[in-house]
């Protein structure tokens, strides 16, 4: 009975409404803290479409057979590997990331894990132990927010990976405008320098996982990378659920 009621004071507060379309979604039995489909129907789950192929070997952007990464030349050295699950710029994934950075709905990790998970984990040497590291907030940022969406995502991540989350390895020193105004050389020099390691965090024999929700330009993922690979870290990759198209693209 108890349950019951708790289920229609969670339908009343939170009418079933899909986050992806704002279609109805009115099936009874899907509660929200045990199945993602409480938050998008079916027909916009079966809509969203992987990242096509053929990819970068090293990051994972589609490519055109003959014709270099669009993304690699961004990337510093230290990434060994990255992959994305779909498009950041279609419908369907900007809904939902949209819902889930902006509009307070975290318990879309969910969602989000169920196409991030298959893509790994990559392979990580003997002598090295793999972490889940989220690309962090600057504080303030985080406090207005209430979470970290890349955070939220890498602990559901390690969840299925069995891998553990570190978020005392590398910090966001100061606020930046937000990234997804600028284009090109204004995302670089407005995150250049913002990242920086934790004092006393031991890096050796770590292979580092940045995870974020969505890679446009990489200078996010550029700068965090360098900041643990100054501080020791042996490997870097990335993982994230969307990406951007990169000029040009269709």
């Amino acid at each position: 009975m108890l349950a019951a009621l708790a289920r229609s004071l969670l339908d009343f507060a939170l009418p079933r409404v899909c986050l992806a379309c704002d279609g109805g979604h009115g099936d009874a039995s899907l509660e929200a803290e045990d199945d993602p489909r409480r938050f998008v129907c079916d027909a916009c789950l079966e809509a969203l479409r992987p990242l096509p192929h053929p990819q970068c070997a090293r990051c994972g952007h589609p490519t055109r057979r003959g014709r270099p990464c669009p993304l690699c030349p961004h990337l510093p050295p230290a990434i060994t590997w990255g992959r994305s699950a779909l498009w950041a710029t279609d419908a369907g994934p900007r809904a939902l990331l949209h819902a889930f950075k902006y509009d307070g709905w975290p318990a879309l990790d969910a969602v989000l894990t169920d196409w991030v998970a298959p893509l790994g984990p990559p392979d990580v040497p003997a002598c090295r132990r793999g972490v889940l590291v989220p690309v962090p907030m600057a504080a303030v940022k985080q406090r207005e927010r209430g979470y970290n969406q890349a955070e939220r995502l890498a602990r559901a991540l390690g969840r299925r990976w069995k891998w553990p989350v570190r978020t005392d390895l590398v910090v966001k020193t100061r606020g930046t405008r937000a990234q997804a105004r600028l284009h090109g050389a204004e995302r670089a020099a407005n995150i250049q320098g913002c990242f920086a390691p934790v004092p006393g965090a031991r890096l050796h024999r770590l292979h580092c996982v940045l995870v974020d929700d969505v890679v446009t330009t990489g200078a996010t993922l550029a700068e965090c990378a360098t900041a643990l690979a100054g501080a020791g870290a042996d490997s870097i990759s990335f993982i994230t659920f969307g990406r951007a198209r990169a000029p040009g693209e269709r």
